[in-house]
Protein backbone atom coordinates (compact mmCIF):
# COMPACT_ATOMS: atom_id res chain seq x y z
CA UNK A 1 0.00 0.00 0.00
CA UNK A 2 2.81 2.39 0.97
CA UNK A 3 4.89 1.55 -1.90
CA UNK A 4 1.78 2.38 -4.22
CA UNK A 5 0.97 5.77 -2.51
CA UNK A 6 5.01 7.10 -2.61
CA UNK A 7 5.01 7.38 -6.34
CA UNK A 8 1.79 9.05 -5.65
CA UNK A 9 2.40 11.78 -3.45
CA UNK A 10 5.67 12.45 -5.06
CA UNK A 11 4.00 13.12 -8.20
CA UNK A 12 1.28 15.27 -6.03
CA UNK A 13 4.12 17.13 -4.45
CA UNK A 14 6.27 17.67 -7.93
CA UNK A 15 3.21 18.68 -10.05
CA UNK A 16 2.10 21.10 -7.11
CA UNK A 17 5.25 22.87 -7.49
CA UNK A 18 5.70 22.97 -11.16
CA UNK A 19 1.82 24.57 -12.15
CA UNK A 20 1.16 26.05 -8.64
CA UNK A 21 4.43 27.92 -8.12
CA UNK A 22 6.85 27.46 -11.36
CA UNK A 23 4.73 28.59 -13.86
CA UNK A 24 2.75 31.19 -12.15
CA UNK A 25 6.11 32.95 -11.30
CA UNK A 26 7.43 32.54 -15.19
CA UNK A 27 4.16 33.79 -16.63
CA UNK A 28 3.97 36.70 -14.34
CA UNK A 29 7.54 37.48 -15.30
CA UNK A 30 7.30 37.14 -19.13
CA UNK A 31 3.65 39.31 -18.89
CA UNK A 32 6.06 42.04 -17.01
CA UNK A 33 6.97 42.38 -20.76
CA UNK A 34 3.46 44.17 -21.77
CA UNK A 35 2.74 45.87 -18.00
CA UNK A 36 -0.31 47.57 -19.72
CA UNK A 37 -1.87 44.59 -20.39
CA UNK A 38 -0.63 42.79 -17.74
CA UNK A 39 -2.89 44.86 -14.91
CA UNK A 40 -5.98 45.50 -16.94
CA UNK A 41 -5.14 47.69 -19.87
CA UNK A 42 -6.23 50.31 -17.23
CA UNK A 43 -6.35 54.24 -18.49
CA UNK A 44 -5.05 56.71 -16.56
CA UNK A 45 -5.20 60.09 -16.48
CA UNK A 46 -3.40 62.69 -14.35
CA UNK A 47 -2.00 59.47 -12.62
CA UNK A 48 -5.55 58.47 -12.00
CA UNK A 49 -7.19 55.31 -12.75
CA UNK A 50 -10.29 56.20 -14.53
CA UNK A 51 -11.40 53.06 -16.80
CA UNK A 52 -9.80 50.00 -18.60
CA UNK A 53 -9.21 49.76 -22.69
CA UNK A 54 -11.35 46.55 -22.27
CA UNK A 55 -14.30 47.59 -20.07
CA UNK A 56 -16.95 49.80 -22.11
CA UNK A 57 -18.81 53.09 -19.79
CA UNK A 58 -22.02 54.14 -20.08
CA UNK A 59 -22.33 58.09 -21.30
CA UNK A 60 -25.58 59.60 -21.91
CA UNK A 61 -23.77 63.16 -21.81
CA UNK A 62 -24.95 64.48 -25.89
CA UNK A 63 -20.92 65.45 -26.44
CA UNK A 64 -19.48 62.30 -26.47
CA UNK A 65 -20.36 58.65 -28.33
CA UNK A 66 -22.49 56.22 -26.82
CA UNK A 67 -21.79 53.17 -26.05
CA UNK A 68 -23.88 49.74 -26.23
CA UNK A 69 -26.41 49.24 -23.44
CA UNK A 70 -25.49 47.09 -21.05
CA UNK A 71 -27.21 44.47 -19.21
CA UNK A 72 -25.11 44.15 -16.32
CA UNK A 73 -26.22 44.63 -12.84
CA UNK A 74 -26.67 46.04 -10.44
CA UNK A 75 -24.94 48.82 -12.66
CA UNK A 76 -23.95 49.08 -16.83
CA UNK A 77 -20.76 48.23 -17.38
CA UNK A 78 -19.97 45.96 -13.94
CA UNK A 79 -16.71 44.64 -14.76
CA UNK A 80 -17.39 41.90 -11.71
CA UNK A 81 -21.08 40.69 -13.14
CA UNK A 82 -20.22 39.78 -16.85
CA UNK A 83 -23.81 38.63 -18.16
CA UNK A 84 -26.32 39.65 -21.38
CA UNK A 85 -29.82 39.92 -20.66
CA UNK A 86 -30.16 36.27 -21.64
CA UNK A 87 -33.83 37.77 -23.31
CA UNK A 88 -34.65 36.08 -26.60
CA UNK A 89 -35.30 37.48 -30.23
CA UNK A 90 -39.18 37.17 -29.44
CA UNK A 91 -39.55 38.59 -25.37
CA UNK A 92 -41.77 41.45 -24.83
CA UNK A 93 -39.47 43.07 -22.47
CA UNK A 94 -36.92 43.01 -24.78
CA UNK A 95 -39.17 44.69 -27.68
CA UNK A 96 -40.12 46.95 -24.63
CA UNK A 97 -36.15 48.07 -24.03
CA UNK A 98 -35.44 48.47 -27.47
CA UNK A 99 -38.50 50.79 -28.69
CA UNK A 100 -37.76 52.87 -25.17
CA UNK A 101 -34.02 53.52 -26.40
CA UNK A 102 -34.64 54.25 -30.20
CA UNK A 103 -36.73 57.41 -28.79
CA UNK A 104 -33.56 58.66 -28.18
CA UNK A 105 -32.63 59.10 -31.82
CA UNK A 106 -34.14 60.99 -34.02
CA UNK A 107 -32.75 59.81 -37.51
CA UNK A 108 -33.59 56.35 -38.79
CA UNK A 109 -32.52 53.67 -38.22
CA UNK A 110 -30.45 53.02 -35.59
CA UNK A 111 -27.87 50.23 -35.71
CA UNK A 112 -29.10 47.42 -34.07
CA UNK A 113 -25.75 47.66 -31.39
CA UNK A 114 -26.28 51.25 -30.35
CA UNK A 115 -30.13 49.56 -28.82
CA UNK A 116 -29.34 46.40 -28.35
CA UNK A 117 -26.61 45.15 -25.27
CA UNK A 118 -23.73 42.62 -26.02
CA UNK A 119 -23.64 39.43 -24.54
CA UNK A 120 -21.06 40.22 -21.82
CA UNK A 121 -22.39 43.41 -21.46
CA UNK A 122 -18.88 44.79 -21.38
CA UNK A 123 -18.21 45.78 -24.78
CA UNK A 124 -16.23 48.81 -24.99
CA UNK A 125 -16.29 48.82 -29.25
CA UNK A 126 -19.02 50.51 -31.31
CA UNK A 127 -19.29 49.41 -35.02
CA UNK A 128 -18.49 52.41 -37.81
CA UNK A 129 -21.75 52.98 -38.39
CA UNK A 130 -22.71 53.13 -34.74
CA UNK A 131 -19.90 55.58 -34.92
CA UNK A 132 -21.36 57.83 -38.02
CA UNK A 133 -24.94 57.70 -36.64
CA UNK A 134 -23.77 59.73 -33.68
CA UNK A 135 -21.50 62.18 -35.66
CA UNK A 136 -24.68 64.99 -36.13
CA UNK A 137 -25.34 64.89 -32.32
CA UNK A 138 -21.92 65.06 -30.98
CA UNK A 139 -21.07 67.74 -33.48
CA UNK A 140 -24.25 70.10 -32.35
CA UNK A 141 -23.07 69.51 -28.99
CA UNK A 142 -19.53 70.64 -29.13
CA UNK A 143 -20.30 73.43 -31.54
CA UNK A 144 -18.75 76.56 -30.23
CA UNK A 145 -21.76 78.50 -28.62
CA UNK A 146 -23.08 81.25 -31.17
CA UNK A 147 -21.09 79.79 -34.28
CA UNK A 148 -23.18 79.29 -37.61
CA UNK A 149 -22.60 78.14 -40.78
CA UNK A 150 -24.84 79.61 -43.56
CA UNK A 151 -26.27 77.74 -46.57
CA UNK A 152 -24.11 79.96 -48.74
CA UNK A 153 -20.47 78.53 -46.85
CA UNK A 154 -19.08 81.67 -44.88
CA UNK A 155 -19.23 81.55 -41.31
CA UNK A 156 -21.45 83.93 -38.87
CA UNK A 157 -21.66 84.33 -35.17
CA UNK A 158 -23.82 86.05 -32.56
CA UNK A 159 -22.29 87.09 -29.06
CA UNK A 160 -22.10 84.01 -26.92
CA UNK A 161 -24.53 85.45 -24.30
CA UNK A 162 -27.16 85.95 -26.68
CA UNK A 163 -30.59 84.00 -26.56
CA UNK A 164 -30.43 82.44 -29.55
CA UNK A 165 -26.89 81.57 -29.72
CA UNK A 166 -27.54 77.86 -28.54
CA UNK A 167 -30.27 77.44 -31.32
CA UNK A 168 -29.28 74.69 -33.70
CA UNK A 169 -31.02 76.33 -37.14
CA UNK A 170 -31.86 80.20 -37.49
CA UNK A 171 -33.60 81.92 -40.12
CA UNK A 172 -31.18 85.00 -40.53
CA UNK A 173 -32.35 88.05 -42.01
CA UNK A 174 -29.74 90.45 -41.99
CA UNK A 175 -25.19 90.67 -41.25
CA UNK A 176 -22.39 92.49 -41.24
CA UNK A 177 -18.89 92.23 -41.57
CA UNK A 178 -16.52 90.67 -43.83
CA UNK A 179 -16.84 87.14 -45.48
CA UNK A 180 -14.56 85.59 -42.90
CA UNK A 181 -15.82 87.48 -39.97
CA UNK A 182 -19.62 87.82 -40.22
CA UNK A 183 -22.14 89.31 -37.42
CA UNK A 184 -25.46 88.24 -37.36
CA UNK A 185 -27.26 91.32 -36.31
CA UNK A 186 -31.23 89.63 -37.18
CA UNK A 187 -32.41 86.16 -37.09
CA UNK A 188 -34.89 83.97 -35.69
CA UNK A 189 -34.53 80.46 -33.95
CA UNK A 190 -36.00 77.67 -36.17
CA UNK A 191 -36.32 73.63 -35.72
CA UNK A 192 -35.59 71.29 -38.01
CA UNK A 193 -38.91 70.28 -39.03
CA UNK A 194 -39.26 73.98 -40.24
CA UNK A 195 -35.49 74.08 -42.22
CA UNK A 196 -37.16 70.75 -43.70
CA UNK A 197 -40.53 72.97 -44.74
CA UNK A 198 -39.18 76.35 -45.71
CA UNK A 199 -35.97 74.90 -47.58
CA UNK A 200 -37.64 72.06 -49.24
CA UNK A 201 -37.07 73.04 -52.78
CA UNK A 202 -32.85 73.59 -52.05
CA UNK A 203 -32.20 70.45 -50.55
CA UNK A 204 -30.65 67.83 -52.32
CA UNK A 205 -29.95 64.76 -51.28
CA UNK A 206 -26.85 62.09 -52.82
CA UNK A 207 -26.68 58.61 -52.40
CA UNK A 208 -23.51 56.54 -52.85
CA UNK A 209 -22.59 53.03 -52.86
CA UNK A 210 -19.47 52.71 -51.27
CA UNK A 211 -17.55 48.97 -51.84
CA UNK A 212 -15.05 47.43 -49.02
CA UNK A 213 -13.07 44.90 -50.77
CA UNK A 214 -11.29 43.51 -48.14
CA UNK A 215 -14.19 43.31 -46.65
CA UNK A 216 -17.01 42.54 -48.84
CA UNK A 217 -19.01 44.70 -47.34
CA UNK A 218 -21.52 46.51 -49.21
CA UNK A 219 -23.23 50.04 -48.09
CA UNK A 220 -24.83 53.23 -49.19
CA UNK A 221 -24.61 56.32 -47.99
CA UNK A 222 -27.19 59.24 -47.71
CA UNK A 223 -26.57 62.57 -47.74
CA UNK A 224 -28.97 65.86 -47.50
CA UNK A 225 -27.64 68.95 -47.54
CA UNK A 226 -28.99 73.05 -47.66
CA UNK A 227 -26.47 74.08 -49.63
CA UNK A 228 -23.10 74.11 -47.49
CA UNK A 229 -24.91 72.61 -44.48
CA UNK A 230 -25.05 68.88 -44.30
CA UNK A 231 -28.54 68.31 -42.44
CA UNK A 232 -28.33 64.75 -42.12
CA UNK A 233 -25.73 61.78 -42.89
CA UNK A 234 -26.99 57.88 -43.29
CA UNK A 235 -24.85 55.31 -43.76
CA UNK A 236 -26.78 51.34 -44.06
CA UNK A 237 -24.80 48.20 -44.87
CA UNK A 238 -26.34 46.29 -46.96
CA UNK A 239 -24.03 43.31 -47.47
CA UNK A 240 -21.41 42.51 -44.60
CA UNK A 241 -20.04 38.81 -45.66
CA UNK A 242 -16.56 37.52 -43.98
CA UNK A 243 -13.27 37.71 -46.40
CA UNK A 244 -13.01 35.18 -48.85
CA UNK A 245 -9.34 32.95 -48.87
CA UNK A 246 -8.47 33.81 -52.45
CA UNK A 247 -7.62 29.92 -53.38
CA UNK A 248 -11.68 29.79 -53.20
CA UNK A 249 -11.39 33.03 -55.88
CA UNK A 250 -9.62 30.92 -58.50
Amino acid sequence: MIKDLRPAALAFVVLTFLTGIIYPLIVTAFAQLFPNKATGSVIEVNGRAVGSELIGQPFSDPKYFWSRPSATSPQPYNGASSSGSNLGPTNKALHEAVAKRLKQFEHKPVPADLVTASASGLDPHISPDTALAQCDRIAKARGERGHFLMANGRAAVLEPHDSLAASSYLAIAEVTGRADRTRILAAAAIGEAEVLDLAASEITSRTETLVHAGRMALRTRRTSRLGAITLSYRLRTILNSPPVPAAALR
